[in-house]
């Protein structure tokens, strides 16, 4: 990328590409009395930053490229980004399907800060793009996969790291080396413990902990602390949490009963749309919510197969447990 301003060239007469940092040899980014916006940002490009084809890619006003951070083509951003040094934005998706030719993108938001190290994919199929939202902050190694969606104010945390297809709601908080699978979705202020996974949609407003797909409760330090959440929203939420989790129900009866509250805002209503999401969801995004840790039976989250995958599954399937007892399954939900 070379500057507009032909102050930086040292031979702007001869056609040479060699440039100067500072136009004119200026240090105050002055012209008649005028700041030179363009010489200002130019600054903030450093030589060793690699920017291929900034024709193709598009850092809005204020963005910051630090010393070896790497921004590829087909990558968009808005304004006052930080990328530090050995991040990489908008590299190829890591798919072994995927057309290097095909014309796809890495779009991302205002405000955010990615630290060294942090890895952005852009996204697989032609036309798609790998979205992030504003006010996120990225710390060192953590990644985001192919045709992943993260929204506002999301903070993933040194090594966390997101599959493909991904979804992360507003608000959501991933600790040291969680790890989300592909075409899973973490509702809005869901907060991760450290070396957490998941491979179920997580609903809004929980926590889930060390190991593979446990919910340890709600996350009710993020709610109080979450502005625009009243205490009579915290009270909606936690009877969504009991109805879906606490109450004996599948997720079909738990969903009538919070759509029969009639009364409840906004807040606690994103939990009754994350339920019926996982009920209509279709493939590869048809996966279970993620169940209570200690649950020992998993009626409250099972979800019902559709008709068509009923008429394939002509078989119950029985568990046998230390007990000597046998009980049986069908379509996932404890008889």
């Amino acid at each position: 990328m070379f500057p507009r301003d032909p102050g930086h060239r040292y031979y702007p007469d001869t056609g040479s590409e060699w440039v100067m940092a500072f136009a004119d040899n200026d240090t105050y980014f002055l012209k008649e009395g005028a700041r030179r916006l363009d010489s200002r940002r130019w600054m903030h490009y450093n030589p060793v930053c690699v920017t291929p084809a900034m024709a193709l890619t598009k850092p809005g006003a204020g963005t910051v490229l630090r010393e070896h951070a790497v921004v590829r083509r087909y990558t968009r951003m808005g304004r006052g980004n930080m990328v530090d040094s050995y991040a990489c934005l908008g590299g190829l998706p890591q798919d072994l399907n995927f057309d290097p030719n095909s014309l796809t993108y890495l779009r991302i938001g205002d405000y955010n800060v990615f630290r060294e190290g942090v890895t952005l994919s852009r996204a697989t199929g032609e036309g798609n793009a790998t979205v992030v939202g504003n006010h996120t902050y990225w710390m060192a190694q953590s990644h985001v996969g192919h045709n992943a969606v993260v929204g506002d104010r999301v903070v993933m945390v040194n090594g966390s790291a997101l599959g493909g297809y991904a979804q992360v709601g507003d608000g959501a908080i991933l600790s040291a080396h969680v790890v989300v699978h592909q075409f899973c979705r973490i509702g809005d202020l869901v907060m991760g413990q450290g070396n957490a996974a998941v491979s179920c949609h997580v609903p809004p407003y929980v926590i889930f902990g060390k190991g593979v797909n446990h919910v340890m409760g709600l996350n009710s330090v993020g709610l109080r602390r979450a502005e625009h959440i009243t205490r009579e929203d915290r009270r909606q939420v936690k009877e969504a949490f009991r109805m879906t989790y606490q109450s004996g129900r599948t997720l079909g009866e738990a969903l009538k009963e919070m759509d029969a509250c009639t009364d409840w805002g906004e807040v606690a209503g994103k939990f009754g749309a994350f339920i019926r999401y996982v009920l209509t969801a279709s493939k590869p995004y048809r996966r279970p919510v993620c169940p209570l840790k200690g649950s020992r039976g998993f009626r409250t989250i099972a979800v019902p197969k559709k008709e068509e995958e009923l008429e394939q599954d002509v078989c119950k399937r029985s568990r046998v447990q230390g007990s000597g007892v046998q009980e049986k399954w069908t379509n996932g939900v404890l008889e």
